[in-house]
């Protein structure tokens, strides 16, 4: 039994040396090639297959920026359409004055304070002729508690003063904009702002 191992042992003894003088040469450490062992478990497998914390963290991060993008432009949008519908609605309401004012040789009063519209409703709606129509979503009780408001897509009456100060010879109609504030530079207005 001892001699065929012995015989096996010769001959690799031989080999080597044979194969190390050749690598010796190129200076490459030679190694055996490793057999690569299937591990059959699927908890192994899952992990070979998997994606590391690094590649999950690298892809939530990359959502967040551009949901972040995407809802910073929406804002930017909603705000942009709510100042455009404002703008619609006070030339909507001029035409509608307009149009009080050749009837009746006169603009409905008002004082420029925050219950001013409902002199705009009581006479372009409720008077002997509709010169305008508005959706419910547009009015609101007066804080007096007499007559209607005419809001805002911000959510806040219009403002209303005849004679106007800026338009002197006709009327001031304007929003408070999107800080809900009078008299401030991001108001919306019928007469052009410096």
């Amino acid at each position: 039994m001892t001699a065929p191992h012995t015989e096996r042992t010769e001959s690799a003894e031989r080999e080597p040396s044979v194969y190390s003088a050749c690598c010796a040469e190129n200076s490459i450490v030679a190694s055996r090639p490793t057999r690569l062992v299937r591990d059959s478990s699927p908890r192994r497998r899952f992990a070979a297959t998997g994606f590391t914390l690094i590649e999950l963290l690298v892809v939530i991060a990359i959502i967040g920026v551009l949901a972040g993008l995407t809802l910073g432009v929406a804002h930017y949008a909603r705000e942009k359409a709510k100042r455009s519908r404002a703008s619609a609605e006070i030339a909507a309401m001029e035409n509608a004055l307009e149009g009080f004012k050749n009837d009746n040789g006169y603009y409905p009063q008002g004082n420029g304070l925050a219950d001013s519209s409902t002199n705009i409703y009581s006479s372009v709606v409720v008077g002997p002729k509709t010169y305008m129509t508005f959706r419910v979503n547009q009015l609101r009780p007066a804080t007096s508690g007499t007559g209607t408001n005419i809001v805002d897509p911000f959510g806040i009456p219009y403002f209303y003063r005849s004679p106007g100060e800026t338009n002197t010879v006709s009327f001031d109609l304007w929003s408070g904009g999107p800080d809900k504030t009078p008299n401030t530079a991001d108001d919306i207005t019928n007469w052009k702002q410096n």
